[in-house]
Formats: structure tokens, sequence, C-alpha cells
């Protein structure tokens, strides 16, 4: 987060926070760290304590966000206990910041780099840092070294305005002057975890020519952010922490992928479909009276029952049937009259399905150095697939994740991601496959490392999230009347 700089901003976003009638009573820029990259942004604070984070990158214009859309990345506010807390906006708006910024010379973020900057326990956190950002920029504004007393504790609940967040806002910001230290660190959970790789290619010539690759990066799981009030499990984020080092292949023929989802056949007999009718309209009509829900179901169940067994047919039907149950003799309804109760079977959609994208690389080193890069490739995959143990060695902890990227250039060379290529949500890699001689014959060369000639290595993977419409409409702008040029995931 950059030094305070005051209200040096116009910067009105349309959108209203809930419970304001008005703009923000305070705006400041504000720049977000990622990997190094500084994200620039503006943080807009309102009278109710609330405050937002929203990137430059996603406003209209420089000044202006006028489509009444919440374009924030984080929100901070205090919540149940008192506790003043930044979370992401909504469950797309890491992502959102990801696919669309880009650096000066057009370095890109991920999702996993977003949220480790905003997660990370191995320094301040970003949370931390908007608060303290937001409680100095109020006070040079109000000349007030309390917030909690301003315009009758117009902001009592910001984080950094009462005497009890003193400390801990003092703790964060440095008096001298105004800039963010670094005072927490907690990662004791872990032990011999590997954080830093290099950033392998092979070919080695691949760093200096714009030919099309796949790029692979890991981040470290640190488990997911669980709201107890929020029955949607979907919009509790996982966190996690990036992994420096990555591993550019060139892409290869065979690449493919599924999009599927679970349909089933199931059925529902005429009886079976009373039943639930009645079932449906008890519910219905009880409403608060649930003492009187189980009689009134014996009454729905009776009278169904009475109106299917009211034909004739199907009362010598059921009758075959319980005969049949009688005597342990399947289908005797088929065997007597030459007809069964009708299924109603229909297709009904049962679950989505997880994706898995399997790679297949022969690499055949031609030097030394190249066959260097061929190892420190498979160690990347092994390594980071392994399973964590902890300090106590009670508990395990998770695999690496990986991020999967198809890259391509455009016409001047800019790297971009590849339009007529699948994206790729988060994976586990799920087994590395290594074959040493895929000649079939044991060979190496006569190098120091005795380098082996060459080398197939087997990928696979399978996405942790369900693919939903959402990640097509909120993520890509896939909407109504949107003429789409990429083929999304």
């Amino acid at each position: 987060m950059s030094q305070f700089k005051g209200n040096t901003t116009n910067f009105k976003p349309s959108y209203k926070v809930a419970g304001e009638t008005s703009t923000p009573v305070n705006v400041i820029p504000t720049s977000l760290e990622v990997q190094g990259q500084m994200v620039e942004g503006y943080q807009s604070t309102y009278a109710n304590g609330t405050s937002k984070w929203t990137p430059y990158v996603l406003t209209d214009t420089a000044l202006l966000d006028s489509h009444n859309l919440d374009r924030s990345t984080f929100t901070g506010t205090q919540n149940a206990d008192g506790e003043w807390v930044w979370e992401p906006t909504n469950s797309f708006s890491v992502r959102q910041l990801s696919q669309n910024y880009r650096g000066p010379n057009n370095e890109r973020i991920t999702e996993s780099e977003v949220e480790d900057a905003f997660y990370n326990k191995n320094g301040i956190t970003q949370q931390q840092q908007l608060s303290a950002t937001q409680a100095l920029a109020l006070k040079a504004e109000y000349g007030n070294e309390n917030l909690a007393t301003v315009n009758n504790g117009q902001f009592a609940n910001l984080s950094g305005s009462s005497e009890a967040n003193e400390d801990a806002t003092n703790a964060i910001v440095d008096a001298a002057g105004g800039q963010l230290t670094n005072t927490f660190n907690s990662d004791a959970e872990l032990k011999k975890v590997r954080t830093q790789y290099g950033d392998y290619r092979y070919p080695l010539d691949l760093a200096s020519n714009k030919q099309d690759r796949v790029i692979f990066r890991m981040k470290l799981s640190t488990g997911r952010i669980i709201d107890p009030n929020n029955v949607d499990v979907n919009a509790n984020k996982r966190k996690s922490s990036a992994i420096q080092g990555s591993v550019t292949l060139p892409i290869t023929s065979g690449i493919s992928d599924v999009n599927s989802v679970s349909w089933g056949g199931q059925t529902m007999n005429p009886l079976q479909a009373a039943a639930a009718k009645a079932t449906m309209e008890t519910v219905d009509a009880a409403g608060d009276k649930q003492k009187d829900a189980l009689g009134t179901l014996g009454k729905n169940l009776q009278d169904a029952a009475g109106t299917v067994t009211q034909n004739p047919g199907v009362q010598r039907a059921i009758s075959t049937m319980i005969a049949g149950q009688a005597a342990q003799t399947k289908n005797i309804l088929s065997r007597a009259a030459g007809a069964i109760t009708n299924p109603n079977l229909e297709l009904l959609f049962d679950a989505p399905v997880l994706r898995a994208f399997q790679f297949s690389f022969q690499m055949s080193p031609r030097d030394p150095k190249e066959a260097g890069q061929v190892r420190s490739i498979i160690n990347f995959f092994k390594q980071g697939m392994s399973v964590k143990t902890t300090s106590t060695n009670v508990f395990l902890k998770a695999p690496n994740y990986f991020e999967i990227e198809y890259t391509t250039y455009d016409d001047q060379g800019q790297a971009q991601p590849h339009p007529s290529l699948n994206i790729i949500k988060t994976c586990a890699l799920l087994s590395c496959g290594v074959d040493y001689t895929p000649n079939g014959q044991y060979m190496t060369y006569s190098d120091p490392n005795r380098s082996m000639v060459s080398y197939t290595m087997n990928l696979q993977f399978n996405e942790l999230d369900p693919l939903y419409e959402s990640d097509y409409f909120d993520d890509l702008g896939m909407q109504n009347g949107t003429n789409v040029q990429r083929i999304g995931y």
C-alpha cells in the first residue's frame, strides 16, 4: 500500500453502499502491492464506516465508475462481533482484477498472487493495510486523532477510529512517515515446505521466441474461508499463498477438454407421484401450523391413494403386484397382464462434473544446460504435488494447487491468453508419470549428471471447482448482446 497522499482525487463511484444515500465522504488513491506490481486504485470510505478499494483498471474512466456496478475488489465492514474485516467484494472480484490488470510491460498477476497479497501471513496483511490507510486519511482530513468523536460518532465503526483499536493501527503504521511496516509473522504450522522454484523452460530457446506455450504455476493451499452465515459453500473462497517459479512448455498436439454434467434416468410410478404430491401440498398448506402437518399428510395420502385405486384396472394391477411380492416373484404383473406400471422415466439433472485435463510432453535435452532444465521441470511437478506435513505431524496438508494458462502473442509481440483455446480453472495434480526410456532403450549422455537422452512426462489434472455459467457471465463478461471473441472455459 502506498504512503498516504491526501484526498487528491475526484473519483466518484455511482453505486451506493447498503444504508448509504450519498457519495463517499473520503476518497484517496492507494496501491495494492502484488508480486512487486503496484496495482493502482481508489479507497472510498462511507459515513457508515464501510470502505471499498476499487482498482483503477476496473473503473469506466480515470475518475468515474458510472455503470452503477460495484467493481471494487475488496470491501471492509464491521461484522456481528464488532471486528473490522476486509474481504473480497464478491465471489469473482479477485478473478476480475487478475484478468483485467496489465503492468507497464504487460505483466500479469494471477488470482493466487492477489489472494496471497491479501491473506498472506508472512507479513502485514492487506486487510490491516487498507484499514490503517483509511484511518490515516480520515484523521488527516478531519484533524481529529479519535475519529469516533467526529460528527456524533460518524466513524465509530471504523477500524482504528477508537482508542480500543488505536494500538492496532499504530502497530501497523510507522509514526515517522505513515509507512506501513512489517510487524506480523506467524507461519509455524507447516514445516519443510518449498516456496521458491525457478522459471524453467523447455526447450531453452522458448525464452527468446514468440512460440505459443502453456505455463504452469503453483500456489500453496492454506485452507478456505468459511462464513457460517453464508449457505453458499462456493462463495467461501480458498486461501492460498503464491509459490515463486513456473514451468513453460510448448503447446503440444493432443490437447483437449471435455465439458460435461451428470444427468441420470429417474422413475416415479403413479403411487409415488401421488405420495409426493400429497406431501408437497401438506408442506405448502401447513405453513406455521406444524402441529397439524402430520394429520394433514395422512389425510392427503389417503385421498391420493383413493383417487389412484378408484380405477378397477389399477386395483387389479396393485393386487397382482402384492401377489408378486408375497410370492417373491419379479415381474408377475408383466407375466399375468402383459403390462408394467408406468415408471415415467425421465432424464434429470444430477450434478456438475469436475473437468479433467491430461498433458504429455516428450523432452529430449540437447545439451547439459537444457538437461538441467528438464530435471528441474520434472521436480517442479513431483515436489509440488507431494503431501505436506505439519510441525506436530498430527495433520497432513494438501498438495499445492496448479494454475494452467495457454499463452500466445499479438501482432505487437505482447503476451496474452490464447483466445482460441480453453481457460482452465485452478487444478489439483492427480498424477505425474515419467518414462525415462521412452524410446525403448536405456541411453544417457556422458555429462557429469548422466542425463537421460529423452524423457516423457504425463500429467493428469482435475479442476478443484465445477464450471458454472456465472464463470462465463460474470468473469468473462459473456452476457446478452456481447460479441464473444473467446472460447472461454
